[in-house]
């Protein structure tokens, strides 16, 4: 065969005898290799920890925060105008006065002339009144005697009937314009209208003083009040005198202020509401009393007019400090209580079960804390509660309870 064809025959088998042999080299591969293993799949269980639910009898504190203030605050105006001649020697601002203390003194003398004449002016009325009477008395024996021959009605005039009146109207006046000399007279001494502290004074013997102007600002010692803000939720936990539900004793409360290192508390009560939802930021305001902020007011010191201040080396609870506020609120029975991260969305807990299996659990949330959430239903005495979070959870998945959890 002329060499040309042979050479065009090979170049067009060659490929197919290639091929053909890799064919057979995979089909001898593929029957030449060891048959894979079979091994079972095992389910995911991821480690997580739990915590021991247990129902308890709970009582719900509601915290709040406020701004001490004295329940009673007022402005000492003068009712009559002189001069300063005495001042209590305690008067300046921080000073503690009891109830009726003598504060400051203006001059009396023109008072105590107002009531000499207003008492000669009286001793007159009276002479005129006595004399008035006498007439009239006389008057009617005269009228009496002559009844006999005039049987019409005396005059008013001839019997002094205007004269009486007109007498015993000078007499009132007389007795009137006294009291006023003498009220003016006890205007001149200004005491202490209740147990109090000086908050600002302008007083000084030998100052003249205005009636009608401000001399000095007093605030109470016997009750401090604090205003606590709280969501108007949380009033349905507390008891308030004259509220709604017509409770007559309020919630016990602690009053807590903290300097440094150091946590002083004071005892009180809720007495009331302000009845009213703060436009600004949507909160409602009881008033929590605290009795006595000052220290005990019986002990006295120095004049019998000044008040001691606590002397226990224990801090006082003074006007103007923010102080935390806990109220002591209702019991809640056979509930429990639960870290707040543990109650999922949907208001569900996560539960172990005893073969280790996660349980999606509908509770209802009573009351969510800053840690803590109080729930009820949807678990039982004793049950695991899964704290561990995961992405992705089914009901009945597979888990891994750690060892040794639980509270």
């Amino acid at each position: 065969m002329n060499p040309f064809w042979r050479n065009k025959y090979m170049r067009v088998l060659y490929p197919f005898l290639i091929f053909a042999i890799g064919i057979s080299v995979y089909a001898v591969m593929v029957k030449s290799r060891p048959a894979p293993v079979k091994t079972a799949i095992r389910e995911a269980a991821p480690l997580v920890k739990v915590a021991t639910a247990r129902s308890s009898t709970y009582r719900i504190n509601v915290e709040g925060t406020g701004t001490v203030r004295s329940k009673e605050a007022i402005t000492i105006v003068p009712q009559v105008s002189g001069i300063v001649t005495y001042a209590a020697p305690e008067l300046s601002v921080g000073a503690f006065f009891k109830k009726g203390a003598l504060l400051f003194k203006i001059e009396d003398a023109d008072y105590k002339l107002a009531i000499e004449r207003a008492e000669a002016s009286k001793a007159g009325a009276e002479y005129e009144l006595t004399q008035m009477e006498s007439r009239a008395k006389v008057a009617r024996l005269e009228w009496e005697r002559l009844d006999g021959i005039n049987k019409e009605e005396a005059p008013p005039l001839l019997l002094y009937i205007p004269q009486l009146k007109n007498a015993r109207a000078s007499l009132k006046a007389a007795e009137a314009t006294l009291e006023e000399a003498r009220l003016g007279l006890r205007r001149t001494s200004i005491y202490a209208p209740f147990n109090c502290r000086i908050r600002s004074e302008a007083i000084d013997i030998g100052q003249y003083v205005r009636a009608a102007a401000a001399v000095m600002d007093i605030s109470g010692t016997t009750q401090a009040e604090v205003f606590v803000s709280l969501p108007l939720q949380e009033l349905k936990w507390i008891s308030i005198p004259n509220g709604e539900r017509g409770e007559k004793k309020g919630s016990v409360a602690v009053v807590t202020l903290k300097v440094g290192d150091d946590i002083h508390s004071w005892e009180g009560q809720v007495v009331r509401s302000t009845g009213e939802v703060d436009p600004r930021d949507r909160m409602t305001r009881v008033v929590v009393s605290v009795m006595a902020p000052y220290g005990d007011p019986g002990k006295e010191i120095g004049e019998a007019s000044t008040l001691k201040q606590p002397g226990r080396g224990g801090l006082t609870l003074q006007e103007g400090a923010f102080v935390d506020v806990s109220i002591e609120g209702k019991s809640l029975n056979d509930v429990f209580k639960v870290s707040r991260s543990q109650v999922r969305e949907g208001s569900t807990l996560w539960v172990a079960t005893p073969e280790e299996r996660l349980s999606i659990r509908s509770v209802k949330v009573i009351r969510k804390g800053r840690d803590k959430a109080v729930v009820s239903g949807g678990i039982k005495d004793g049950e695991k509660i899964i704290t561990t979070f995961l992405s992705g959870v089914t009901d009945g998945m597979k888990i891994t309870v750690r060892k040794g959890e639980g509270i």
